[in-house]
């Protein structure tokens, strides 16, 4: 993930949280590139923790070395840091310490971001006496103060921003373009309406990090959303086999019956990740060739098109999916349980 696209991420997350708290949008973006080294960090990937902040959190604990002032000299000591299940959980935890402790209250309302940054190293937030000048240099280094814009009807100042109850031909193309990754809406009607909404939240649980769960297609979302969508000819599903001759067989995972279907090849069966991916709810990436699953790497990938496919013996064991083979029907039956 690139700088830019961090920034995207985690500011379309804070625009959402600055309207729920008065806590300008630039600050939080700002700290989080800052303090996660743009979400890299084995913090923020072990932890999910974008803010350093210290101590118990949703998802317990991780003892992480770090470095704090003491005495005016910088010293390296492991303190527990809060652990997150998502980014959005950091972001949300972060506000609400600001909001709970009242040496924080004054950066609520706070529409200067120079103050801002100014206040929070005041506050203690920080020991390092720069804190507000590298804050301060990032937010005016990437513009980041673009996100504290709000328009009039209380979206963003970015056109290509959707959320509940827009209405548009672009809402369309979004609804069209989760029902083929497998994220249901129903019919694509250009209304954003709750249905939509959920599956954007699935997508978006499927690929975080680097995207928050906040049911709002901004650029990240939209970006990732294109890069996803692979289909070879206009009408197909994702997975849909365009170019190829090899047999078929159908999947079901956890009785619900997939529209892509997977290739059988040297009596071996494939099946496509991305749609395995999104049917069980984890991220799919695709690093040196080879197809992630979750945590797991899959050594037999292979790409026909735009999609890439893994056997399915990998697969049910990189998930812990108990995997059941019906000849009859050719079917690939994927059932949560122990390993297979």
């Amino acid at each position: 993930m690139t700088q830019n696209e961090f920034i995207e991420a985690i500011g379309q997350a804070a625009q959402t949280d600055m309207k729920r708290t008065g806590i300008l949008a630039s600050l939080t973006v700002a700290q989080a590139c800052l303090e996660s080294n743009w979400g890299n960090s084995g913090l923020a990937i072990k932890g999910k923790n974008l803010f350093g902040v210290k101590g118990k959190g949703p998802a317990g604990s991780i003892t992480m070395p770090t470095y704090e002032w003491e005495r005016g000299q910088k010293i390296k000591i492991n303190a527990a840091f809060r652990k997150y299940n998502t980014w959005a959980e950091s972001i949300a935890d972060r506000s609400a310490l600001f909001l709970r402790l009242p040496r924080y209250k004054n950066l609520i309302g706070e529409k200067d971001y120079k103050r801002a940054c100014q206040k929070v190293q005041q506050d203690g937030y920080a020991t390092d006496p720069q804190y507000a000048t590298k804050l301060i240099s990032m937010i005016e280094k990437y513009k980041l103060y673009r996100f504290d814009q709000a328009s009039a009807s209380g979206g963003t100042t970015s056109s290509t921003t959707l959320r509940l109850n827009s209405r548009s031909d672009a809402v369309k193309s979004l609804q069209e373009k989760l029902n083929k990754l497998g994220f249901s809406v129903g019919a694509a009607d250009g209304i954003f309406g709750r249905k939509t909404e959920e599956a954007l939240r699935a997508f978006q649980k499927a690929n975080n990090p680097p995207l928050a769960i906040d049911g709002i297609c901004g650029p990240a979302t939209k970006a990732l959303l294109e890069k996803n969508v692979t289909v070879s000819k206009p009408g197909t599903a994702v997975g849909t086999m365009t170019d190829s001759k090899e047999p078929t067989c159908r999947i079901v995972v956890n009785g619900a019956k997939l529209d892509a279907p997977g290739i059988i090849r040297d009596n071996l069966s494939y099946l496509p990740v991305r749609a395995m991916g999104n049917a069980v709810g984890v991220a799919v990436g695709f690093c040196n060739g080879k197809a992630t699953l979750g945590k797991g790497t899959l050594e037999t990938t292979i790409v026909i098109g735009e999609t890439g496919y893994a056997q399915s013996r990998e697969i049910a064991e990189v998930l812990g999916y108990i995997l059941e083979w019906k000849q009859a029907t050719r079917e690939v039956i994927f059932t949560k349980g122990k390993r297979y």
